[in-house]
């Protein structure tokens, strides 16, 4: 459900500066659908310019980074119900784009080989770029 993570962040940075979510680009999380994960910043780029120049680092760690790690929590909190439709939701949206391809980045938890010191055999999620080649 890193999927579920990335739509939230998405949402949070789209709300942030004023813009549709296709205007954002290269964000990921990384880590696993649970507090721990990382929504990362770092070459996200919004409206074609990088994203990190034009927040202030008080508000990636203390505003950012908690809503999206605790938004699950902060919803069924809300709600008294489970987020089961948004969940529902970023499934779909999981696999339109792994069917489909979307040629940017997207965050998918996979089945790791041991690149960027994550140890092998964990499922984590990475940005990955889904492309589809059609062979005929």
């Amino acid at each position: 459900m890193t999927r579920l993570d990335h739509n939230r962040s998405l949402y949070q940075l789209s709300h942030k500066f004023n813009t549709h979510f296709d205007n954002i680009s290269n964000f990921c999380i990384w880590g696993n659908h649970s507090s721990t994960m990382f929504p990362d910043l770092h070459n996200c780029k919004i409206n074609g310019k990088a994203a990190l120049e034009s927040v202030t680092s008080e508000w990636v760690d203390k505003d950012f980074i908690p809503t999206v790690q605790q938004r699950g929590a902060a919803i069924i909190a809300a709600r008294k119900l489970s987020s089961a439709a948004s969940a529902g939701s970023s499934a779909i949206d999981h696999v339109r784009d792994w069917v489909k391809g979307t040629g940017k980045w997207e965050s998918m938890a996979v089945h790791t080989d041991g690149s960027y010191n994550v140890p092998k055999g964990l499922i984590f999620s990475f940005p990955v770029t889904l492309n589809v080649q059609i062979l005929y």
